[in-house]
């Protein structure tokens, strides 16, 4: 699978709730310039999550949105293997977190690849890769 430009991977090194690390992440992304607004990305975010489930399998889960506040398009890997993110209110605990971030200026190109990245999410062994690369940040509070 392709490495996708603007992709980024952390690591949890502490046990976390769905909507905190909604938070860590989208605070880290205005950090960077990334979004311009932390609460509008994750109240994107949460309202997509009511509206059905982002699991894509059993132990990984893909929240999305696509927001103005949103700046550039971004994927941002969370390995939870050390400490599962609870999911859903049924108890399903995830170990990785595949974020989807789209500005309304993400190109075509850069859509063509980012579908096409998500299209191989599919394959559970490419899934369990992303999560092995060695290339990491840290995310703690």
């Amino acid at each position: 699978m392709e490495k996708v430009e603007g992709m980024q991977r952390f690591v949890l090194h502490e046990p976390i709730e769905k909507d905190a690390l909604f938070e860590r992440v989208c605070s880290n992304l205005q950090d960077e310039g990334v979004i311009t607004s932390s609460v509008l990305v994750e109240a994107a975010l949460r309202k997509r999550e009511r509206l059905s489930s982002t699991l894509i399998d059993e132990q990984t889960a893909m929240p999305h949105c696509q927001e103005t506040a949103v700046h550039e398009a971004k994927i941002v890997l969370v390995d939870c293997h050390q400490f599962p993110v609870k999911w859903t209110e049924e108890g399903i605990w995830v170990t990785g977190v595949v974020f989807l971030f789209l500005s309304e200026q993400t190109s075509q190109e850069q859509l063509l690849a980012m579908r096409s990245f998500v299209r191989g999410l599919a394959d559970h062994q490419v899934v369990q890769a992303l999560f092995q690369t060695k290339s990491v940040n840290n995310m703690t509070s």
